[in-house]
């Protein structure tokens, strides 16, 4: 049941109906906290209490309800702690609490609180370092850091040196699997070292071609950067095609193309060049 009112939720917010948006993220959050309540035994019941809240929370800083958002997103944050804490052996757990950590970070950095956004980052640094130390043959630890740590919003906490060990480490542990080569082509990239990031990248690509746009993205811009410009625009155009037939992505997917669109020299499209800027909030709800 809280499933279908997610899925409602996201129906109405795509139809530009806010209200009806609102209501049915209260409503599976208000499902998934019964049963979080009623099987108190089970961490994942309140695992899913602690994605509604989030989602809801997200959804109300749309609307520039920031302090009920900034609550919400505080239980989330709490709720999954205490899933971590009740099931520790749990690794999914605990590496869904770092990337919310990083999330709460990104939102405290944006509000101007740079204190509590380190405080949470490094939270974050220190749960996925945990994970590397307990788990030292899953390779999917390694890559989470390492992109963390190459793409840090806080340069003290950047460090590409570290990024690149912990990369190389994910490819030695899971050769076969395209995102351990994408991440480590993305650190090449970030640490601007072009000839290392093609090779990487393109193994990527190799594997799978339809790994995601991403890949072929940042191969676009280190081929270009290396002076190939025929095949830069050949994975640009595999970029565009797997982002036309997927959907345009997320935001930093979105951010990522105008940034090679640029570099290349193409021009983008209306939405990609809104992802520069803040997704403009729907209509306020009354």
């Amino acid at each position: 049941m809280a499933t279908n009112y997610r899925r409602l939720a996201e129906l109405f917010v795509r139809t530009k109906r806010p209200a009806d948006a609102e209501a049915a993220y209260r409503q599976e959050l208000a499902i998934c906290e019964e049963l979080a309540t009623d099987f108190a035994h089970w961490p994942q019941y309140r695992e899913h209490v602690a994605d509604s809240a989030w989602r809801l929370g997200n959804f109300l800083l749309k609307m520039n309800h920031a302090d009920e958002a900034e609550k919400l997103l505080h239980t989330a944050l709490k709720a999954m702690e205490q899933v971590v804490a009740d099931a520790p052996n749990q690794p999914n757990f605990r590496r869904r609490l770092a990337r919310q950590y990083v999330t709460a970070g990104d939102l405290m950095r944006k509000a101007g609180r740079r204190t509590d956004a380190e405080k949470s980052y490094q939270r974050a640094l220190e749960t996925w370092e945990e994970l590397v130390g307990e788990y030292p043959d899953v390779a999917i630890n390694y890559r989470e850091l390492a992109r963390f740590l190459a793409q840090a919003p806080i340069d003290q906490l950047r460090n590409l040196e570290r990024a690149t060990e912990l990369a190389t480490r994910a490819t030695d542990l899971a050769p076969d699997e395209p995102a351990s080569w994408h991440t480590l082509g993305m650190v090449h990239h970030a640490a601007s070292r072009w000839d290392e990031a093609r090779v990487a990248l393109e193994k990527s690509v190799k594997i799978h071609s339809e790994i995601g746009g991403s890949a072929w993205l940042l191969l676009a811009m280190t081929q270009w950067q290396l002076g190939d410009r025929l095949a830069a625009q050949t994975s640009y155009r595999h970029a565009v095609e797997w982002m036309e037939k997927n959907g345009q992505g997320n935001k930093d997917l979105r951010r990522l193309r105008a940034q090679a669109a640029a570099l290349l020299g193409n021009k983008a499209t209306a939405a990609v060049v809104a992802a520069d800027q803040d997704e403009p909030p729907m209509q306020k709800v009354p």
